[in-house]
């Protein structure tokens, strides 16, 4: 028998398997995998798939301690609650935009981010939680910017080899951003998320993506000397 003739006779072979009536169940279900697949829209052209985040989920920024000191890693925790009836998604950017004041003043300074972290949203960027559930994420920033962890941290000298980076002890985590702090005192860390992209999604039809900007609760902190 010629190579070509072998070559027909697998291809035929495999097609039978295929269309075999004990192997359809299993191809219907790749098929119905793929034409499910999530998509991104922005929330003006399909306002009817969002919902504003102050009327489904609670927004909560909580610490392991209350206080710190300067040169001290902040632990930051977020959490988002839903408490809607609907099943929603939502995420907490790998970065939010925190804000920093101090007790007895008005203003505000933003937290400066070492990099940008949010690189983009794609489907996989939200999580689906159902009622009284919730998603948290955990960030570290430094309590005071020393000028040479934020340079260091922000523009990392790529001149570096491993060598010299692991030599200058590159690789300690001086955390994700930094608080923009010269003294001791009290400060309120508000955090903030802001979304205006909607997840399409054939399989959750129902589901809803929070959009907007919702503000945290306000987290206390005493930084000291």
């Amino acid at each position: 028998m010629s190579i070509k003739k072998v070559l027909l006779c697998g291809l035929v072979t495999v097609i039978l398997v295929i269309i075999n009536k004990n192997t359809v169940p299993a191809f219907d279900k790749i098929l119905l995998l793929s034409s499910s697949q999530k998509s991104i829209s922005n929330v003006a052209n399909k306002p009817q798939y969002g919902v504003e985040y102050s009327n489904a989920v609670r927004f909560k920024l909580a610490s392991r301690k209350t206080t710190y000191k300067i040169g001290e890693l902040v632990s930051l925790d977020l959490a988002i609650l839903n408490i809607s009836t609907n099943n929603l998604y939502t995420r907490i950017s790998e970065m939010p935009a925190l804000f920093v004041r101090k007790i007895d003043e008005k203003k505000e300074e933003s937290v400066r981010s070492y990099k940008i972290l949010d690189y983009g949203v794609t489907p996989r960027s939200f999580s689906l939680i159902k009622n009284n559930q919730m998603i948290s994420r955990s960030i570290l920033i430094l309590a005071g910017c020393q000028i040479n962890n934020y340079q260091h941290n922000s523009n990392p000298d790529e001149s570096l080899d491993d060598r010299d980076f692991f030599e200058q002890n590159g690789f300690v985590n001086n955390g994700q951003a930094c608080l923009n702090i010269a003294m001791a005192g009290d400060y309120i860390v508000t955090a903030e998320q802001v979304n205006y992209s909607v997840v399409l999604s054939p399989e959750d039809s129902d589901a809803k993506t929070t959009v907007g900007l919702i503000r945290s609760t306000p987290l206390r902190i005493t930084i000291e000397k």
